[in-house]
């Protein structure tokens, strides 16, 4: 016998095949009761008439009745029937607008104000900072994975080693000091839940509220929000094709940090020049103040030698260094790591754990293993050489496909180029423009606070080979 619909008060139930049809009627009379399309005082159809009506058996009714009763919605009175008891609770909605409500604070309305650039699932065009991740050893990484998870060590499985994995913090201690110079024990190294982590942990750790910070400009707005969340006060460092002008800082407020990103300047893909590294770690020591290394993006560099960090040319111990494995690896890995000042290591390191910014433990294991056995050295070799074929090619490519008002400037490190727009309409409106035919480009004029504002666009190439390249600036040129 095939089953019917239910109906009663003019409420009808149409059955959908796929799940048990008592839990569709318990679904279906619980949402009309509480919605008060089935009243408190309304009888519901007896068991055998429902079942009737129905066509199914009097035990499937029978069930979804004995739910409902038990979750207080229904009543089973004896010799008078199935009554509903339940009766919603009347609601007022507030107005946001009302100016009696409670309002946020001055930290909340700051970190609420800060607009992410996310990417989108499927268009990796043309979105800054985002890597290949078809290219990542997906296979190799999943193996380490399973490898900490089918043992199910204590040390992975409770609330310890909140700094960071011990193994983890001794692993990227030698790497720093083989790729970057850096000299730093295990200790200093504090493991977070991604870069963005880092940098909000840093920011509150050593920026009191009216304390002036310097930061590029234009430059990464994630620093700025961060900083300004734990109350800093911005001055801009001017930064162009021709590199930071600290010699502009003259007469500027006085800076409790200085805010860089020497290896790949974001978003131009400037490499500071030894000179001037030398001058920030001067300023640092003339002022006091702390300088925060943003080593976000320099395992790729283009045709360019590797410059030595901040961090291993300070004589002293005011430069904290900051690194992430998203560019290296996958963005969603979601794992950043603080070169701590030894001094306050510690200090970090229970920071850290009052907020509990700091990822899986099975995945700092999986990523000790993936550092230790070779894997990340040699993905981080070839993803550099891969990227910097695409980066010329990229640039080429744009000189046939985009307009001769928009004017590429080269990178010597990075993942992402900038374009000058010498043209009449907002870059702005250009990027809404190109996310109608599913292209993701970043406008510039964002990245500017307080200097004169520039046209211009960024554009990431490194998650794109020939064809998609091609197809998107294609796409690209129709809207342009």
């Amino acid at each position: 016998m095939g089953i019917g619909n239910f109906q009663w008060n003019g409420l009808e139930f149409v059955h959908s095949r796929g799940n048990p049809v008592h839990r569709q009627i318990f679904r279906y009379l619980s949402t009309l009761i509480v919605s008060g399309e089935l009243p408190a005082g309304t009888k519901l159809p007896s068991s055998r008439d429902a079942a009737r009506q129905l066509g199914v058996g009097r035990n499937t009714v029978i069930t979804a009745y004995d739910a409902l009763i038990s979750d207080g919605f229904l009543e089973a009175r004896q010799g008078s029937g199935v009554w509903v008891t339940y009766e919603p609770v009347a609601q007022t909605i507030p107005k946001s607008s009302s100016p009696t409500g409670t309002p946020l604070s001055a930290r909340g309305r700051v970190l609420s104000s800060f607009v992410p650039d996310i990417s989108i699932p499927g268009e990796a065009a043309f979105h800054p900072g985002l890597p290949d991740v078809g290219r990542f050893p997906l296979a190799t990484w999943s193996r380490l994975v399973r490898r900490h998870l089918r043992y199910g060590q204590d040390s992975l499985a409770g609330y310890h080693s909140t700094g960071g994995l011990p193994q983890l913090r001794e692993a990227i201690a030698k790497l720093v000091n083989l790729s970057r110079g850096i000299i730093c024990n295990s200790e200093q190294v504090i493991i977070t839940n991604g870069a963005q982590s880092a940098l909000d942990l840093v920011a509150r750790m050593i920026l009191d509220p009216g304390d002036n910070f310097w930061i590029e400009e234009p430059g990464y707005a994630g620093a700025r929000q961060a900083m300004t969340a734990a109350g800093g006060v911005a001055v801009p460092i001017p930064v162009d094709e021709n590199g930071w002008h600290f010699t502009q800082m003259a007469d500027v407020a006085l800076p409790k940090a200085i805010y860089v990103t020497p290896s790949c300047h974001w978003p131009s893909g400037l490499v500071m020049q030894r000179s001037t590294r030398n001058h920030v770690l001067d300023l640092a020591n003339t002022h006091r103040s702390w300088v925060i290394e943003d080593d976000y993006d320099s395992e790729f560099r283009f045709h360019v030698s590797p410059a030595p960090a901040l961090h291993s040319l300070a004589s002293d111990d005011r430069v904290i260094h900051l690194g992430t494995f998203s560019k290296t690896m996958l963005p969603s890995l979601r794992i950043g790591y603080i070169i701590a000042p030894k001094a306050h290591a510690a200090s970090f390191q229970n920071a850290l754990a009052a907020t509990g910014q700091h990822p899986s433990l099975v995945l700092q294991a999986a990523l000790t293993d993936f550092i230790n056995e070779g894997f990340f050295s040699t993905h981080v070799r070839k993803m550099r050489n891969l990227y910097a074929q695409r980066h010329t090619a990229f640039i080429q490519e744009t000189k046939e496909h985009l307009p001769s008002w928009m004017q590429f400037r080269l990178a010597k490190a990075g993942m992402q180029v900038v374009a000058d727009t010498h043209s009449d309409v907002p870059d702005q409106l250009l990027s809404q423009h190109a996310r109608s035919v599913g292209i993701s480009v970043t406008p510039m004029t964002p990245l500017f606070h307080q200097l004169k504002k520039r046209n211009g666009l960024i554009f990431g190439f490194a998650a794109l080979d020939c064809d998609q390249r091609q197809k998107a600036l294609q796409r690209l040129n129709l809207v342009l």
